[in-house]
């Protein structure tokens, strides 16, 4: 659970906790108050005594469990609010993720490729041959897969599937990501954790903007 969440859950259950902690306290003062004012004749200490402490336990038990059935109520209420009206934000974006939805792909693709860059470092930091990691490259049970998320760029332009505000962008991390690829095939090894992270930070940023886009769209189908 993260911390907003516990934040969110005690601001939401608070009354039905402090119920129940007056109940606990009251038990305690119950089962123990003859005890604690033993020789005190004060009529605070005579209403300890005479203190119906089963009888106030379970109205306090009582009225936390009203406590914990509104707010659960009200849990169930947001809850479905919410999926409703994801529900909706899904309807009206229908068209949108699909058109949208190759680019997503191109950038789990770059995902995949950084990593697989990452461990050519590595294999070249280890003084493996660089002929044996080219052949990699391209085998048919290697990386050649990364090689056609690269090249699915420019079949992904011709689709007029880019909006316009998302092609800077795109353009970006394909550029990137050819450049990670002629570094690696060029076993120029030592500039991979430079592109690497620079096609880290493309990969964010196209998500970022694939976020607004949508959001933007939402709100003029919305209002």
């Amino acid at each position: 659970m993260t911390k907003t969440a516990i934040t969110r859950h005690v601001k939401d259950w608070w009354p039905v906790h402090l119920v129940l902690l007056a109940a606990i306290s009251v038990i305690g003062v119950g089962l123990s108050g003859n005890s604690l004012v033993a020789g005190c004749t004060s009529n605070l200490c005579n209403s300890i005594r005479t203190l119906q402490w089963e009888a106030l336990t379970a109205g306090l038990l009582g009225l936390a469990g009203g406590f914990s059935v509104i707010v659960s109520t009200r849990k169930q209420i947001l809850h479905s609010e919410r999926v409703a009206q994801q529900q909706r934000e899904d309807f009206l974006l229908a068209d949108v993720n699909i058109k949208l939805a190759d680019i997503e792909n191109f950038c789990t693709g770059g995902e995949a490729f950084m990593r697989i860059s990452l461990e050519l470092y590595k294999e070249n930091e280890l003084n493996s041959p660089a002929d044996e990691i080219i052949k990699l490259l391209y085998s048919e049970d290697g990386i050649s897969h990364v090689r056609r998320v690269i090249l699915s760029a420019d079949e992904i332009r011709k689709s007029n599937i880019i909006p316009l505000p998302l092609q800077g962008s795109f353009d970006r991390l394909a550029r990137t990501m050819n450049d990670l690829w002629r570094c690696i095939t060029s076993t120029a090894f030592h500039n991979i954790p430079k592109l690497a992270a620079e096609l880290e930070r493309d990969i964010d940023s196209m998500r970022f903007e694939l976020i607004n886009y949508r959001k933007q769209i939402l709100n003029l189908r919305l209002y």
